[in-house]
């Protein structure tokens, strides 16, 4: 549990992040030993899904599919209804950062019939949170709005790790659908209702979330104090997943407000990022999916 901590945002996004351990990967391969010394598949399947959390928070996409492939194996092998329902959710959510909508939507497919299976609203909820990306990446706001419905009414509370990212997706929608007040809304809402949050604390992507909403909005001096924080932030954590696309973000921003120098110096560092993380991925089909994926984001970022 303690190795868990340097998963960063891929985890909970929407959440205060926790104070990264001293050396994650040790506590968890020290817990993958003793899963495998005590003869417990179900620990084993477990570890190598917080294992996967890490490797891809920390920017190693190709270890973190080969964890997550292995903890569904082992899980499928014994049947472990509730670890399935987790490996399949985190797959998915996988291939919606490797820009694979297909091949997420499929393991999410799955990842929702199993959460219902266990009656497992927490896995309901995390899997939701990804399927309504993978809708992102084909630009099918319709789906992805029904999607999130299911999980979310005005009374859902924003308390859990899982509720609190699908309300995230919520404001992402929000934005995608130019509705910018509500997205700020809600956004505001996520980072007051925080747990842990206090002075100085940063949530990186919610601060990305409301940085975008106050751009649009005619506030880019607030927009790019909060994306300067969030890099700040990112960085100090070594969330390399989420960085790559903060510093495309406070490219854009800077794009459209005439800093045309500083645009380009926030997309190359975006750029040597995307390329770092591509380097960790062996599958050449998976590799070229998130490249391209990456460059037509940072394409739309260059062009304001």
């Amino acid at each position: 549990g303690r190795g868990l901590a340097g998963g960063g945002s891929f985890i909970s996004p929407a959440s205060v992040p926790a104070a990264v351990p001293v050396d994650a990967l040790r506590d968890l391969d020290e817990a993958l030993a003793i899963a495998r010394e005590t003869l417990s598949p179900a620990a084993e399947s477990w570890t190598q899904w917080a294992l996967c959390l890490v490797h891809a928070g920390q920017g190693r996409l190709g270890p973190a599919l080969e964890a997550i492939n292995e903890s569904l194996r082992i899980a499928s092998a014994i049947g472990h209804r509730e670890w399935m329902a987790g490996s399949r959710s985190i797959l998915g959510l996988l291939y919606v950062e490797l820009f694979a909508p297909g091949l997420a939507q499929a393991q999410l497919a799955q990842a929702l019939d199993l959460a219902g299976k266990a009656h497992s609203e927490h896995w309901f909820n995390a899997t939701t949170g990804g399927l309504a990306a993978a809708y992102f990446l084909q630009d099918d706001l319709d789906q992805a709005r029904a999607c999130l419905e299911a999980a979310l009414s005005p009374e859902t509370p924003m308390d859990s790790t899982h509720q609190r990212t699908c309300w995230a997706r919520r404001a992402e929608l929000a934005l995608l659908e130019g509705d910018h007040s509500q997205a700020l809304e809600i956004v505001e809402r996520l980072i007051d209702s925080a747990p842990g949050m206090e002075s100085g604390r940063v949530i990186p992507l919610l601060w990305k979330l409301k940085a975008e909403a106050l751009a649009a909005m005619g506030r880019p001096e607030e927009a790019g104090w909060l994306l300067r924080t969030a890099v700040r932030s990112a960085r100090a954590t070594g969330d390399w997943l989420l960085l790559w696309r903060l510093y495309a973000s406070w490219g854009r921003l800077c794009g459209v407000t005439g800093r045309a120098p500083e645009a380009e110096q926030h997309l190359a560092a975006s750029r040597q990022l995307v390329d770092e993380l591509a380097d960790t991925i062996p599958e050449e089909r998976l590799k070229d999916s998130f490249l391209q994926g990456a460059c037509g984001l940072l394409m739309t970022s260059s062009k304001g």
